[in-house]
């Protein structure tokens, strides 16, 4: 089985899109996936998803000058990576990478406040610009500046993600899957995800989204 890796950054809000087109490109070229792995706990995507009400709200409120078109896609950029795929493949088997993940219940409680903060820093107070895209690039390339540059060694949770998805491949199902995980656990330094895929012989193949 083919491991397609979508490597994204979580705070793009242009990500969904371009992890959309993807899907539907790939699933077009290949037929259905045998599943989808993402870099989700299911419980915790579905308290972050409840908050996207919320999120439209602050985002409207903040910048009432935003077209319907920009509002839909700032609020479905809020955990965009658990539930893309539900646009372009239907009753597809679903990986939660990071099941059983202990979060603060600060952080989850707060996802859709903290992530509007983010969105304000970035656009500032007041939105003149009348391009869709022209914000959406700006929003994009600060995404991209503050994802830093990736770790020199891998971590607990790739091993736990690349262990999670070895044992649903060994199930069968399928000639390749998707997996959509940030850039950094698609990369190739020691300890990584992908590198720990590699290493047992499990064929990937990286799309930097």
């Amino acid at each position: 089985m083919i491991l397609r890796i979508a490597g994204i950054n979580h705070f793009d809000p242009a990500g969904r899109q371009r992890l959309t087109d993807w899907l539907a490109f790939s699933s077009k070229k290949f037929g259905n996936p045998a599943f989808v792995g993402t870099e989700w706990d299911r419980d915790i995507f579905a308290r972050v998803k409840s908050q996207r009400g919320e999120f439209q709200g602050l985002i409207s409120k903040q910048w009432p000058n935003l077209s319907p078109g920009l509002l839909k896609v700032l609020t479905l950029s809020l955990a965009y990576e658990a539930d893309s795929h539900t646009e372009v493949l239907s009753d597809v088997e679903v990986v939660w990478l990071d099941e059983g993940r202990q979060a603060q219940e600060d952080d989850i409680q707060n996802y859709a406040r903290d992530r509007f903060a983010m969105y304000q820093r970035w656009l500032g107070g007041e939105v003149t610009e009348r391009d869709d895209s022209v914000i959406l690039a700006k929003m994009s390339e600060r995404a991209i500046g503050e994802a830093g540059r990736p770790p020199s060694v891998g971590n607990e949770r790739d091993a736990k993600f690349a262990d999670s998805i070895l044992r649903r491949v060994g199930k069968g199902g399928g000639d390749w899957a998707v997996v959509i995980v940030g850039k950094f656990h698609a990369l190739t330094y020691k300890g990584a995800m992908r590198q720990l895929l590699e290493e047992k012989e499990q064929s990937c193949e990286v799309s930097p989204l």
